[in-house]
């Protein structure tokens, strides 16, 4: 994981020496490719051990697996029962936090690696691990506290910087999904409802009826950290960032419209998110089509007045005068440019 980091880190230094260059240039090509395949191996090694599926995608019609899957032999009444449930191979690494720590390290640095198949990849991990440690099945002790505390601080820190990176921009739908899971799971009210049970009574159609074990309830946000990072960021308000949570509340939690928590994200982040490089240096207003700046306006307004013969009459002398006159009224506004947002993209 170490060498991963640090070579991706790494910036040549090519010399100036026509030839010695080119031979730099081919070999780290090579490289960075081979550095590549490497990292996308070990992204999918962790994504194999996490994968919450992997007992669930067994092939059943397998041989060799029904030969496995025979049934156990019976007991003697004397011997005690040995079945328990069996541990599989992603509880074991989630409950164990010395596993568990190197492989959320790894995969905290690979959010922010440049490299899209393996972001893609852990993006979708990450999504699968988040929900465990806000589960009520999940043990409230420090070791989870702290396992919770970073994905919600070092994790979301580095989705969100990911999310404002150009070189990611066609992976803003699978971090906005990452960050909204984290923000829903750990920053959100979690909304539990009521628990039933078969009652021995009948109701007053003469069916069986259920009792409520556990009355329905809304638990608190299990951090503060979440909505407190959210807050940090450009041009966010209390009254902004309350409402995108009430509302992601409302989606249903971590199991709800994973579509509707992606658009709320995105909608808040709107102004922090990257850009492509081919799109650097395009005016806000003409790329979007929200207004024509006035310079293209008076353009068009003095194309088809003399599409029409209302335009400026030509002089005797070669049409000089009337070439001034249209001059005139195109440059009228040029100062006036729709120019927003060039200088901070370029900046």
């Amino acid at each position: 994981m170490k060498y991963l980091i640090a070579r991706f880190s790494y910036q040549p230094d090519l010399s100036s020496d026509e030839d010695t260059g080119k031979e730099n240039l081919t070999l780290e090509m090579k490289e960075e490719s081979i550095l590549r395949q490497l990292t996308y191996t070990a992204v999918n090694f962790v994504a194999v051990l996490l994968d919450p599926l992997r007992e669930q995608n067994q092939n059943p019609t397998n041989p060799h697996q029904q030969k496995q899957n025979h049934p156990p032999p019976q007991q003697l009444p004397h011997q005690p029962s040995t079945s328990t449930t069996p541990t599989t191979l992603r509880s074991f690494i989630l409950t164990n936090p010395t596993i568990l720590e190197p492989l959320l390290l790894f995969s905290t640095h690979i959010l922010t690696t440049p490299d899209s198949r393996s972001t893609t990849t852990i993006t979708k991990v990450l999504r699968t691990i988040v929900p465990h440690f806000a589960a009520l099945s999940s043990p409230d002790n420090p070791t989870t506290s702290a396992i919770r505390e970073y994905i919600a601080t070092s994790i979301l820190k580095a989705a969100i910087t990911s999310l404002n990176d150009g070189y990611f921009a066609d992976l803003q739908k699978d971090l906005a999904s990452l960050i909204a899971t984290i923000w829903v799971a750990y920053g959100c009210i979690t909304h539990f409802p009521a628990v039933h049970a078969a009652s021995q009574t009948s109701d007053g159609s003469g069916e069986p009826g259920s009792v409520i074990i556990t009355p329905a309830y809304d638990r608190p946000p299990l951090s503060p950290t979440p909505r407190e990072i959210i807050l940090s960021l450009p041009n966010m308000t209390v009254e902004r960032v309350d409402a995108v949570a009430a509302a992601l509340t409302a989606t249903g939690g971590v199991a709800g419209n994973v579509r509707q928590q992606r658009a709320l994200v995105l909608d808040l982040l709107d102004g922090l998110r990257g850009v492509r490089v081919s799109e650097l240096g395009k005016i806000r207003g003409l790329e979007r089509g929200v207004e024509k700046s006035r310079l293209q306006e008076r353009y068009m307004r003095v194309t088809g007045q003399q599409g029409q013969g209302e335009g400026v009459e030509v002089g005797e002398g070669g049409g000089q005068e009337g070439m001034e006159g249209v001059e005139g009224k195109v440059g009228e506004g040029e100062e006036e440019l729709d120019l927003v947002g060039v200088g901070e993209l370029l900046g």
